[in-house]
């Protein structure tokens, strides 16, 4: 555990920059009120919400885009398939997947469109999907970039040494898990 902890402090200390960029720009598309000094003490703080009008054109040309329609998995084969075998499988594989995820993952949805809302604030995103042995189906959700700890100098998640999600749980959540 204390390897562990080491570990994720020098990743942290990586990314410290840019930690600190991402609450700078968080709090700006918030438009967050703060008084003025400069060029005079309580100077007008008026600012244009140009940053959320161009995130919500992106999530309003992105969703559609990502989410065409009710047919979200589409899979295609390779190869010869003659008698048609290839083809059947790619759509009851396909057909069972967009069950899946429309139907089983109960938020899914809901954690696409906040992922799109985010990402253009942040620039990095993430979308984590996994089997919950609690809920006993699969979930899939979106993680802040700001919660999920990587070296910031990794080229891609592939090659990463280590990946470390921040959960924020309540002290019962915690000790209903170890039980």
């Amino acid at each position: 555990g204390k390897q562990i902890i080491e570990w994720v402090d020098i990743d942290e200390e990586a990314r410290r920059d840019w930690k600190t960029r991402y609450d700078e720009h968080l709090k700006l598309a918030s438009q967050v009120r703060e008084n003025k000094t400069f060029p005079w003490p309580n100077a007008a703080n008026v600012k244009f919400p140009l940053i959320q009008i161009a995130g919500l054109q992106f999530h309003a040309r992105a969703y559609p885009a990502l989410v065409p329609s009710r047919d979200i998995v589409i899979i295609k084969h390779n190869g010869f398939d003659i008698l048609g075998f290839k083809r059947r499988r790619a759509e009851r594989v396909s057909h069972y997947m967009n069950y899946q995820i429309l139907q089983q993952m109960e938020d899914w949805e809901e954690h696409m469109d906040r992922l799109l809302i985010t990402l253009p604030l942040t620039g990095t995103e993430f979308k984590k999907t996994y089997y919950d042995t609690r809920l006993k189906r699969m979930v899939s959700r979106h993680v802040l970039s700001k919660d999920f700890i990587v070296d910031y100098w990794t080229k891609s998640l592939d090659t990463a040494f280590r990946m470390t999600e921040v959960l924020e749980l309540s002290d019962n959540e915690i000790h209903s898990r170890i039980a």
